[in-house]
């Protein structure tokens, strides 16, 4: 009896796994039919990744030829500012000397100040004696109309300068 019990015991022992073999290769079954549904699910994924990679590539490339027409381009702005800067620059330099070759030829065109006779030294006619009064630069002699200044808010110094160009034309 006891190899009779030990046959049914190995067998019932042979159902239980070949059971649960059953259970897992169905378990199995579902997760490759659910992996061979995901794969159609996952090869459409991987085409969309591809075409929105060749996009993302010709978007960079417009980019890259994009950006190299404005590099070009601000290059030569750069450059045409680099020119019209030197000459500038130059033009800047040639005035500064002509306007300090101007302010020394005034300077040495102008007459040294005069410095009018003190009333305690004698003139020559004797103290107390009247002096003829003369009129002041820029005020008109008796008889004589006023002189308008045509540009009263230059400086004298602006005044003189420009009488010395009018003089050298």
């Amino acid at each position: 009896m006891n190899a009779e019990l030990l046959g049914i015991a190995l067998d019932i022992l042979l159902v239980a796994l070949l059971g649960v073999t059953i259970g897992y290769a169905v378990l199995l079954n579902r997760r490759l039919s659910a992996l061979r549904h995901n794969r159609d699910e996952f090869a459409a994924l991987i085409n969309a990744l591809n075409q929105a990679t060749k996009r993302a590539e010709s978007a960079l490339q417009r980019l890259k030829s994009t950006s190299e027409a404005i590099g070009q381009d601000l290059q030569a702005r750069v450059n045409e500012g680099q020119a019209v800067r030197d000459d500038i620059q130059f033009l800047l330099e040639r005035a500064n000397q002509r306007a300090d070759e101007l302010a020394e030829s005034v300077r040495q065109n102008r007459p040294p100040p005069v410095e009018p006779p003190s009333p305690l030294e004698p003139t020559g006619r004797g103290f107390g004696s009247p002096e003829p009064i003369e009129p002041m630069s820029g005020q008109p002699a008796a008889g004589e109309a006023p002189q308008v200044d045509p540009e009263p808010s230059r400086h004298p110094d602006e005044r003189d300068l420009l009488k010395a160009l009018q003089g050298l034309r």
